[in-house]
């Protein structure tokens, strides 16, 4: 006589998950045709009743569309977002802890983004991985991705070029904490509201070179992927100011991401791989200015553009990006919606007469740095200067000029919104830019450069 064995008390949570796998095999699950128009039907299970008071007994939604293609794609996302959210009660609950949500309306109402628990992840990566498998399957590629799995080329290509395939491929990514460098950055240009858009710009350029060289995701990333990620940097030829401003920007990156984890903030430190080295910049002298202004400009805009850098000594984009007032014959720099690049950057500095017309060509126009650095290359290259001149070297003409008038250091520093030096005179002589009239009215390239007004 055989002894009857008691039966397991399962708890809500496994029941309703027991039961979504025995669902994701039914093709046409939940839905139901009327009228011509697919609805969803389905019933709330019981640990999810018990909870919330005023929850009904079943949910019926219409999906709007008479293709069965269509509703099938839209019941898989409701399907999901209401796993998530009737399991995040139902094991809330089981854990002791509160129901995130109170009635029947909030729980309606609910997002299912931020953190998920470990069920949720589970139950989106399944769901996701079933659409793949169809995907997979529509394109005759299921037993090329079962023998070779992502490496395969012929996979590759798919997701390369299926907008769908590439949806999945991120999502699950996230799903299983594989964040790509792009994505994390974006991540901190979105909430680090401190950060200036010239230093955003260039975080987001460095994130699309890591994933470009398939740099380790910054999940996994170890020392030794960062040197093995210099190594090829110098191996290519990469200057060597080049390499540390993307490794600074790594790091910016994996702070931001994984605040708790001193180990990651570290992996780029300590390699002693040096680039290649770069050539130092070159200033502009009247007699480079003279050939480049016989040479006619692709645009009067990059000619503006030059002439301004020339008397104002601002950074590249601190030229496109700063306020003229011209009331009071100052240039604003790092006040704006953009920010700057450091705190020493947000400063007023006076406007010689020369560069008032010229600050208002370029104030007026739309053009992106990267196009007037594309420009002033041509520009550059007909009129035969070195690759040495870049749109950079204006500031180092500005303050090679004005130390040729013997102004003291600091106080072309401060015209600048360069970090002041450790002289005694930085330390105790307080200026303000916007005080440092005479010292910029001292510049005088019009009167220098014979063909300054030609054009």
């Amino acid at each position: 006589m055989s002894v009857p064995t008691k039966r397991r008390h399962m708890k809500p949570s496994d029941v309703f998950r027991r039961q979504i796998e025995k669902d994701r095999f039914k093709k046409d699950r939940f839905l139901m045709e009327r009228r011509g128009v697919w609805q969803y039907n389905r019933r709330v299970p019981h640990g999810v009743r018990d909870v919330i008071e005023d929850a009904p007994l079943g949910v019926r939604r219409s999906s709007g569309s008479t293709s069965l293609l269509d509703a099938r794609q839209w019941r898989d996302q409701v399907e999901r977002e209401d796993n998530l959210k009737w399991l995040s009660v139902m094991e809330a609950v089981e854990k002791g802890k509160p129901s995130p949500y109170q009635d029947w309306q909030q729980l309606q109402a609910g997002n299912v983004g931020g953190e998920m628990s470990e069920v949720e992840r589970d139950i989106l990566r399944g769901f996701l991985e079933d659409q793949m498998d169809r995907l997979l399957r529509k394109e005759g590629l299921g037993h090329e991705f079962f023998r070779h799995g992502w490496d395969s080329p012929d996979i590759e290509r798919l997701v390369s070029q299926s907008t769908q395939a590439q949806g999945i491929v991120t999502q699950l990514a996230r799903v299983n904490g594989r964040v790509g460098w792009l994505e994390a950055a974006e991540k901190r240009v979105e909430e680090d509201t401190a950060l200036a858009k010239s230093s955003a710009e260039t975080l987001l350029q460095s994130a699309k070179k890591f994933d470009a060289m398939k740099l380790a995701l910054p999940h996994e990333i170890t020392r030794l992927n960062a040197r093995d990620f210099l190594r090829k940097l110098a191996k290519e030829g990469f200057a060597d100011s080049y390499m540390k401003r993307l490794q600074t920007n790594a790091r910016m990156i994996l702070t931001w991401t994984f605040p708790d984890d001193l180990e990651k903030h570290d992996v780029f430190k300590g390699h002693r791989i040096r680039g290649a080295k770069s050539d130092r910049k070159l200033p502009f002298y009247p007699e480079d200015l003279e050939r480049l202004f016989n040479t006619p400009a692709p645009n009067p805009v990059i000619s503006a553009y030059i002439r301004a850098g020339l008397y104002m000594g601002a950074r590249p984009s601190e030229l496109l990006d700063g306020v003229f007032d011209e009331e009071q014959q100052l240039f604003i720099v790092g006040e704006g919606e953009d920010g700057a690049k450091t705190d020493e950057s947000v400063r007023k500095v006076p406007v010689h007469p020369q560069a008032a017309e010229f600050l208002r060509v370029v104030g007026g126009s739309d053009v992106l740095l990267s196009s007037m650095q594309y420009n002033f290359r041509i520009w550059r290259n007909q009129a035969g200067l070195s690759n040495r001149l870049t749109l950079h070297s204006l500031r180092h003409s500005f303050a090679t000029r004005l130390s040729s008038f013997k102004v003291e250091r600091h106080r072309i520093e401060k015209l600048q919104g360069h970090k002041q030096s450790g002289d005694i005179h930085a330390r105790y002589a307080h200026v303000r830019a916007q005080d440092l009239r005479e010292e910029v009215e001292k510049l005088d390239w019009h009167s220098v450069v014979p063909n300054w007004a030609a054009d």
